[in-house]
This record gives C-alpha cells, structure tokens and sequence, in this order.
C-alpha cells in the first residue's frame, strides 16, 4: 500500500517500481516457501487529501469510509480492485 496526502499522485518512477514490485511479489507467492502458501491482495493506493482518513477517502480511486478502509487494511474484506 502507498499513501497519498493532500491530493498527492504517485510519480512515473514510483509507479514503475510499485508495478515491478507487484510483479516480483505475485511471481514469489505462486510457490509455497517452507510449504506455507501466501495471500497477496495486490497494490493499492489510499489517498486522503485532507491528510487524515474521511469522507473524501480513495482507495485505488474508489470513495471509501474510514471504517472500510481499516477492514482493508486488517485483510478483513476488499473494497476495489488492486492498481497493478
């Protein structure tokens, strides 16, 4: 996850990366490590351009409450699609 702060986009080269990371990421959990499988939700984006969660909340575009955000984060439900 990457956050964003007062209308903060990501730049080219952090969107390369992020993407090359995600990449990389899937590519690894694809096989078990110490026959333990991973979950990987993909990468997202929360921007709060007021610098702190509320209603004018994204994640990966989408409006999203506070309340959803934090089950987000706790890999309790997903709200949006991943950005890669």
């Amino acid at each position: 996850m990457e956050e964003k702060q007062y209308t903060g986009k990501l730049e080219y080269g952090q969107k390369q990366l992020f993407a090359h990371l995600d990449r990389t990421i899937k590519a690894a959990v694809r096989k078990p490590i110490a026959n333990q499988m991973w979950e990987y939700w993909g990468f997202y984006v929360i921007s709060m351009p007021s610098g702190e969660p509320g209603d004018d909340t994204t994640l990966n575009g989408k409006l999203i409450t506070e309340n959803q955000l934090r089950m987000h984060c706790n890999f309790e439900k997903k709200f949006c699609s991943p950005m890669f």
